[in-house]
């Protein structure tokens, strides 16, 4: 039981944290592209 209580507030805390890190590196991998992008838009050009 203590075990089980213990689990389900290690997931609590633990799965937002998780999920602001995957945001924040697809945030970062997102500029990355665009910033590739706008390199080779101005090559292009």
């Amino acid at each position: 039981m203590v075990a089980q209580a213990l689990a389900y507030q290690f997931s609590i805390s633990t799965i937002p944290k998780m999920l602001d890190e995957i945001t924040q590196a697809s945030c970062i991998e997102q500029k990355l592209t665009n910033q590739r992008y706008y390199q080779y838009l101005s090559m292009a050009a």
